[in-house]
């Protein structure tokens, strides 16, 4: 979809962090446990970390799907 329009998809990692809800050591976290296993997405793993909620996590994945 984003390949035919010309456009990468931004990161969900770094939306979160420009909107506030996390910060860079946060993001480094989370995906160190996806890379030792966790098969969580990424969001997921945020929330059951308490880094932010579920609210909000659902708040950034829709506007994030809106673009």
């Amino acid at each position: 979809m984003f390949e035919d329009q010309g456009v990468t998809p931004k990161k969900i990692g770094q939306t979160l962090i420009e909107e506030g809800f996390l910060t860079e050591q946060n993001v480094h976290i989370v995906l160190l446990r996806q890379e030792f296993g966790d098969s969580r997405l990424f969001g997921q793993i945020a929330a059951s970390l308490n880094y932010l909620s579920r609210q909000d996590l659902e708040g950034i994945l829709t506007q994030v799907q809106s673009f």
